[in-house]
């Protein structure tokens, strides 16, 4: 009878603990929970001594430490949290609607790859107890330690075709996952519809994480700093903020030393067949690949889009003339005939894309998981921005000297069947060339309607300046406001026709107003100072004089400085001649100084 009571008085433990518990995950020992636990906790110690400050952040906010835990929420899901430090009492005011997690947390489940991103950037890779499926990862160390069975996975037979049907109910099967670990870090949208603490029958402590809604890549980056918290790497998590941000902001200087800004057109035509939802979707203004697209010294030609999707008649107007087409959606496409292969519109307008025709169409997968179905863009990209902007760097201004390889980024091979109407000069003229750059000011239509005319343009410009087409291009500056436009125009001549071209400025501004006319009748063009000529040519060194009269004023300066001596080692004997008697110079009155 002693025993029957004994354990019908521990069933009833469990029982008004599980009755009592108002989040999931609640009523587990520490021992499962903490990889450090402290004996005896003192109220009155700072057991988190290294602080975070939220900088960029939009998702998280109202952070209040205390000396035993951390309170925190992310408003847009409603999620509040406190972070207790291990062997420390819960506080006993905490609103029942808190999350609780423990710090050091002993292991974590995983299982979107920015997540962990974040646990490798703080070497914490030994902290991950399982993942749902290693399809989507990049990671050489963490798919090594999938394969040797130091992290699990939730969802062995992970379905690709069926991904809605995969579910999270492994984590809690002893068969699939040995260990449960201590906390999950899932998704906003796996918080607010239940999905996951319905799979998982509320036995384990969920974080969400948001960074996914942040608009900016360093935001999204800082997210790193609410994992030190849980993962009890406060400082160190700050450390790879700080040191990454300083790098990102290292690019963004580099990339301000161009005056050019070329335009880019985003993503592909999403087609299903039957479906409701097909058209090319933009890229939100309020997102992190704008910001990117901002930091990278790129235009992007709507305003301020929403992610609205547009009809191909549209694209083509808005995003024919763009420069480079990036981030084009593919899972496997190397090519730009692979590109106009997989074209889905209802006329086939991949191949009137001049950022097409021109060769410059690139996407994020340089790097991709073993199935294809990931890329590391997505994954490591996360926690290294200023690599991604150094990529884009790269990719946008070949005019910037580096020696930087790419990371994410995929460069198309060119198509063989399509023809580029512009010209695409060298960075650095060769030998024996120079480039000259003609800036010219347009009244009366903006950046884009410029461009839109950019081949007409070329082609005037060409001829204005007496060159082949094939030895002009065209770069745009940074946008002015208003009806107002910049642009260069680049040529290239040879040394001795430099001068020639530098002189017909004025047929360049005429040629250029002329075309522009065509489509914006109201339009006036000026050219904005003297041309720059790269390299300098030896008679532009500073003088502005010509070779030959340099030449005569060296021979000058010469034969007059012979004549000097002459004359003064004549006037020398004279004077020993007449017994040392003064000078025709010296006799003159000093008032009256000398003759010239």
């Amino acid at each position: 009878r002693a025993a029957v009571a004994t354990a019908v008085v521990a069933v009833a433990v469990v029982a008004a603990a599980v009755a009592s518990a108002h989040q999931p995950g609640e009523g587990r020992p520490l021992t499962e929970l903490c990889a450090d636990i402290v004996e005896s906790c003192d109220a009155g110690t700072d057991y988190f001594p290294h602080k975070m400050e939220v900088e960029l952040m939009s998702q998280v906010a109202d952070i209040r430490y205390h000396n035993t835990y951390v309170e925190f929420q992310v408003p847009s899901v409603d999620f509040a949290v406190a972070v207790v430090r291990c062997g420390c009492a819960l506080p006993a005011d905490l609103p029942e609607s808190t999350h609780v997690l423990y710090s050091p947390a002993k292991s974590a489940y995983a299982y979107e790859t920015p997540d962990l991103a974040f646990f490798e950037k703080l070497g914490a890779v030994g902290m991950i107890g399982a993942i749902q499926t290693e399809l989507f990862l990049s990671s050489e160390k963490i798919l090594q330690a999938v394969q040797s069975g130091a992290i699990a996975r939730a969802s062995p037979n992970y379905d690709v075709a069926q991904w809605w049907l995969n579910s999270h109910a492994g984590l809690i099967d002893p068969q699939v996952v040995s260990e449960l670990p201590a906390f999950a870090v899932i998704s906003p949208f796996d918080y607010t519809s239940n999905e996951f603490v319905n799979e998982t029958e509320e036995k384990i402590a969920v974080f969400v994480s948001a960074e996914v809604r942040e608009n900016s890549p360093l935001a999204r980056l800082e997210w790193i700093k609410l994992f030190g918290l849980v993962l009890g790497a406060q400082q160190e998590a700050n450390d790879a903020f700080e040191s990454t941000r300083a790098r990102y902001e290292q690019v963004k200087e580099l990339i301000s030393g161009s005056k050019f800004v070329p335009s880019v057109v985003t993503n592909s035509y999403y087609y299903e067949e039957g479906g409701s939802f097909n058209g090319w979707y933009t890229t939100p203004s309020a997102s992190y690949v704008m910001q990117y697209i901002k930091d990278a010294g790129a235009a992007y030609r709507l305003g301020n889009p929403s992610g609205e999707a547009m009809q191909e008649d549209e694209v083509l107007r808005m995003f024919s003339s763009a420069r480079y087409w990036i981030h084009y959606i593919t899972t496997s496409a190397t090519t730009i005939d692979e590109v106009l292969a997989s074209d889905k519109t209802p006329s086939k307008i991949y191949g009137d894309m001049q950022s097409a025709q021109c060769g410059r169409v690139s996407s994020v997968n340089r790097k991709q998981s073993a199935s294809k179905l990931g890329s590391d863009f997505f994954e490591s990209g996360v926690v290294n921005p200023d690599v991604v902007l150094l990529d884009l760097a790269k990719l946008l201004h070949p005019e910037i000297p580096t020696s930087h390889e790419f990371v994410y980024y995929l460069d198309f091979e060119s198509s063989s069947s399509l023809s580029c109407p512009l010209s695409s000069l060298p960075a650095v003229a060769p030998s024996g060339r120079h480039l000259v750059d003609f800036e010219l000011l347009v009244m009366g239509a903006d950046r884009f309607e410029v461009e839109d005319n950019v081949v007409a343009l070329a082609s005037a410009s060409a001829t204005a300046l007496g060159l082949d087409s094939s030895a002009v291009e065209l770069h745009f500056l940074a946008p002015r406001d208003g009806a107002e436009t910049s642009f260069v125009v680049r040529a290239m001549a040879a040394t001795d026709a430099v001068s020639g071209v530098v002189e017909k400025q004025d047929e360049l501004a005429t040629a250029a107003e002329s075309a522009l006319k065509q489509s914006t009748s109201t339009t006036s063009v000026t050219v904005q100072g003297m041309p720059a000529v790269s390299p300098p040519l030896e008679d532009d060194a500073g003088s502005g004089l010509s070779g030959g009269a340099i030449a005569g004023i060296v021979i000058g300066s010469l034969v007059a400085i012979a004549l000097v001596v002459v004359l003064v080692v004549w006037m020398l004997k004279r004077q020993r001649a007449t017994g040392g008697k003064g000078s025709a110079v010296d006799a003159h009155d000093p008032e009256e100084g000398v003759a010239v």
